[in-house]
């Protein structure tokens, strides 16, 4: 027997963001340990390096990976300081 466990609207704007996170949903979800930064660091440019770390948060925001189209960098980005 199925059965529903979101209504449609949660199904809808399950794995998206909607609006901005607040200080401390940054701070919880987008903030890593030495663990984690070993990860990241273990990409081999910048660009990698912030793309496996945005995924990273957003998995865990999120609690899945998000769509490619919600996460993707702008163009004219060509280095993680342009995102400060």
């Amino acid at each position: 027997m199925p059965v529903q466990f979101l209504s449609d609207e949660q199904a809808r704007r399950y794995g998206s963001f909607h609006g901005d996170p607040s200080t401390e949903q940054l701070s919880r979800f987008f903030s890593f340990g030495p663990t984690e930064q070993e990860d990241i660091n273990r990409h081999r440019d910048d660009r990698a390096r912030l793309g496996y770390a945005v995924q990273l948060g957003c998995v865990r925001f999120l609690g899945c990976f998000p769509e490619l189209a919600a996460c993707r960098l702008r163009s004219s980005a060509t280095s993680p300081t342009a995102w400060v």
